[in-house]
């Protein structure tokens, strides 16, 4: 039996527009009227995967930031890194031609790399 279904954002659930077609949002609600768990699983920030979850429905629930951040019988669940592991990363990629970014549980954070590359 069938308990919950996942659905994942990019390139499923979202059309190339990035907007939930009609069609979904239909499917979406009648699975969790059946009485199923529906969740939204994607690696955006959390704060972007609630707000779309609550234009659907109320009880449309998430798994964001990568895993990060989940809800459990209504309790968001969120792990983080140490802010050493944070400034230890920062420190190894500021030399570095990359860009990282971090999410927290509202913003994103992100660190250009140096203007010299």
């Amino acid at each position: 039996m069938i308990k919950a279904v996942f659905f994942d954002l990019d390139g499923t659930l979202l059309n190339e527009d990035q907007q939930v077609p009609l069609e979904n949002e239909e499917a979406i609600k009648d699975l969790i009227d059946r009485g199923l768990d529906v969740y939204l699983a994607t690696g955006r920030p959390h704060f972007f995967a609630e707000t779309l979850a609550s234009r659907i429905h109320p009880d449309l629930k998430v798994i964001s930031a990568d895993g990060a951040v989940y809800e459990v019988e209504d309790e968001l669940v969120v792990h983080t890194l140490p802010r050493e592991a944070l400034e230890q990363i920062v420190e190894y990629v500021s030399d570095k031609p990359i860009e990282i970014y971090f999410k927290s549980l509202n913003r994103v954070y992100n660190k250009r790399y140096p203007s010299s590359y």
